[in-house]
């Protein structure tokens, strides 16, 4: 599966059927900290959005997939993420879970 464009799902959650917002509740269920990210990782956590496995991805600016990580959510909902092999700068992480996305605007310092 070609990767979402992430300009177009920045900060919604979408149906990847249809690309219509579904449930905007949900957006406040993800809470990722701290951003920017300054000690080398990035905790995300699920609130009750999370169905068991989740898929984590975090692309550059020019949409290069650079982070990809199974989450298992049924174990605990705030999930540690590494990002110390990436260099300063913006970027962008989509949680994927079954038929919706989530995504948001990191930053690394």
């Amino acid at each position: 599966m070609k990767p979402l464009y992430f300009t177009l799902v920045f900060g919604l959650i979408l149906s990847l059927s249809s690309l219509s917002q579904v449930n905007p509740s949900l957006k406040e269920e993800i809470k990722l900290y701290p951003n920017p990210v300054s000690e080398g990782f990035i905790y995300v956590n699920f609130g009750r959005w999370g169905h068991g496995s989740e898929h984590v991805e975090i692309y550059d600016i020019t949409g290069n997939k650079v982070v990809e990580a199974i989450v298992n959510t049924g174990a605990k909902n705030n999930h540690r993420l590494d990002l110390s092999t990436l260099s300063y700068g913006h970027y962008f992480i989509l949680v994927k879970s079954k038929n919706e996305i989530y995504s948001a605007r990191i930053t690394v310092n």
